[in-house]
């Protein structure tokens, strides 16, 4: 059984090995979601609520969770421009994720409902 053990360890450890060199386990670096480009440092949550993505930052801002500003744009919403103190600079900006997925419309455009994940995430523009 000892042996067993000692060859399962090897198989694991070559395995991880080869998929490192292929680039499917990136152990450098700290990552965000699945398949994201995004450092864990560069991703904000927001607790949801009832209501839009914009009333949901409001609340926690209020809360002392965390700061934000932006402007409110007539014919597009309002544009979130810091988060935390953090704004566009080397081509990154704040994205929009909901569950996990971009999304289509902005912060004051966007509903959500309590247990929906909301996540500002900030990178390079594609």
């Amino acid at each position: 059984m000892h042996k067993k053990i000692i060859g399962a360890g090897a198989v694991l450890a070559i395995l991880i090995g080869v998929l490192t060199a292929f680039g499917v386990f990136n152990l450098s670096a700290p990552q965000g979601p699945a398949g994201s480009e995004v450092a864990a440092a560069d991703i904000v949550s927001v607790p949801a609520i009832e209501g839009t993505v914009l009333e949901a930052m409001y609340a926690h801002q209020a809360a002392g969770g965390f700061t934000f500003t932006g402007k409110e744009h007539p014919s597009l919403g309002f544009f979130v421009e810091t988060i935390n103190g953090r704004g566009a600079a080397d081509g990154k900006y704040w994205f929009l994720y909901i569950n996990g997925e971009s999304s289509p419309t902005g912060a004051s455009d966007t509903n959500v409902s309590r247990g929906d994940t909301i996540e500002w995430r900030y990178k390079k523009a594609n």
